[in-house]
């Protein structure tokens, strides 16, 4: 598989307060994972991705899924850092990004990386603050990404909470 694929790969998957335990378990067979999901949060469908959200405000937390690449450089397999550098060069590429290096995740099922960023989507006056968290199956990677329009308040836990329940299944 050649560098381009994967990061159209990549591209296509990246396109509070504390709680100790989620009131109910988000099974997704097909994507072939599990998650906490927060109290007072709702799920959709949305694009090949589950989106939670709440009735108020504007933050997102969707959920995308995708087979781990067997390569990202042809002739070598694939490893979680090769993943880390492809997901930060899509990242860098949004709409003026402003991108902080990454942090290894802690105190969850799967290993995994958060970027941390602000960006502005074209034809919006608003910019955007995002989490983007990458864990990493045995046979799927997992981007778990938290969005809201910058200055808005955020659920921290609500997001901690479900990168820290995400398990993979199937």
């Amino acid at each position: 598989m050649n560098g381009r694929i994967l990061i159209a790969m990549v591209l296509a998957a990246c396109s509070g307060s504390d709680r100790d335990e989620s009131s109910q378990i988000y099974s997704n067979k097909a994507d072939g994972y599990s998650v906490g999901q927060p109290d007072g949060w709702n799920t959709s469908d949305d694009r090949g991705s589950t989106r939670f959200s709440r009735s108020t405000g504007k933050q997102t937390i969707v959920v995308r899924s995708a087979r781990r690449p067997t390569e990202i450089t042809e002739g070598k397999p694939t490893t979680n850092e090769d993943v880390i550098v492809a997901t930060s060069l899509v990242l860098q590429r949004m709409s003026r990004t402003k991108l902080v290096d990454p942090v290894r995740v802690e105190n969850a099922e799967l290993t995994g990386v958060r970027f941390t960023l602000t960006y502005q989507p074209p034809d919006v006056r608003t910019p955007y603050q995002r989490t983007h968290v990458v864990l990493f199956g045995e046979k799927r990677l997992y981007h778990v990404i938290q969005t809201a329009p910058q200055g808005e308040p955020v659920d921290d836990g609500a997001l901690k909470e479900m990168v820290s329940t995400l398990t993979e299944e199937g």
